[in-house]
């Protein structure tokens, strides 16, 4: 994704001396943008932590698969992982009495080497404790003015629901299922045979038919998912809907929230559902985070974002 990548993955290219300074250059931008990142969560008065690269358990999300190690301590060897985010460890924090609080650091995650993906990428991610996703959503436009200078930026927000029904005439609830999303792939004429999961199918539809129609120029919130993709957000106790928002700009997806689940039981089903999935397919199940279980009880209700910070600096620049 820029040009100091190259540097460091790519190390038998030789560079020309433009492109020594292009690199340079974008160094010194991306100092700058960090600094500003910083000095933006100060003004709010956020606590900066920093918490393992190096971890237990690097959270279930059966789409993402971290890097696994084995190590050696003392006479035995036990695997760890590379931190896939450092959600479950700000988290272990918050329980034991950290208040709003922020991390900028390296995460790592395999499979993923694309034009827009890389293996390892820097993450900004930050907690509001007693928040709300609207406050976390506020943070977000408030800091993009803050890195930009632009107050003509354009700001919109749907639900799921409402994408569906607007981008494709389709009606879907939170007790959709799996059968339905494969008769809506049916309808629009998707290859989904490869699919078997109801993640799959939705999946496709939405990466598909959904993802392109957002404006580039515009910064899109989504919100309100379907409880199969819940992840660590809570469900909605009146409308079923999962608890969780991510926001869009210029065909990135760029950061990922949830109004945050702090009940112990439904978290550990929630942990267990996914290596489930992933076992499904093909892939090992994690280790869970038995540490984090214990300090659920102590949990106060907020709410946390976590934000591709390669995909914002080029989205600013």
């Amino acid at each position: 994704m820029f040009e100091w990548n190259q540097l460091f993955y790519q190390k038998t290219e030789t560079f020309k001396v433009e492109k020594t300074l292009s690199i340079l250059m974008q160094q010194r931008q991306w100092s700058t943008f960090i600094k500003n990142i910083r000095k933006h969560f100060d003004h709010k008065e956020f606590e900066e932590c920093m918490t393992p690269i190096m971890v237990d358990s690097p959270g279930t999300e059966p789409s993402i698969d971290p890097f696994e190690m084995l190590v050696t301590i003392e006479n035995r060897r036990e695997k760890k992982y590379l931190r896939t985010s450092p959600e479950i460890a700000i988290k272990k924090l918050i329980c034991l009495g950290m208040a709003n609080c922020f991390e900028i650091g390296q995460v790592f995650r395999d499979k993923e080497w694309t034009d827009q993906h890389r293996p390892e990428f820097t993450m900004l991610e930050w907690y509001r404790v007693n928040g709300t996703l609207l406050q976390i959503e506020e943070d977000v436009k408030s800091m993009i003015f803050a890195l930009t200078s632009n107050k003509q930026i354009k700001f919109s927000s749907f639900s799921i629901s409402e994408l569906f029904l607007d981008r494709l005439n389709l009606v879907i609830l939170p007790t959709t299922t799996l059968e339905e999303y494969r008769h809506f792939c049916e309808g629009l004429n998707l290859d989904h045979h490869s699919m078997t999961t109801i993640d799959d199918y939705f999946f496709l539809i939405w990466t598909t038919l959904i993802e392109p129609t957002f404006h580039p120029d515009e910064v899109t919130f989504v919100k309100d998912y379907p409880p199969f993709q819940k992840a660590y957000s809570q469900i909605h106790p009146v409308t079923g809907w999962a608890q969780r928002m991510e926001f869009y700009w210029k065909g990135f997806e760029l950061g990922n929230a949830f109004q945050e689940e702090t009940d112990q039981v439904r978290q550990k089903m929630q942990f267990d559902m996914d290596n489930q999935k992933k076992i499904a397919s093909g892939k090992n199940e994690v280790q869970l985070d038995q540490e984090f279980l214990k300090l659920m009880p102590q949990m106060p209700e907020c709410a946390g974002i976590a934000v591709g910070l390669d995909r914002l600096f080029l989205c600013i620049q």
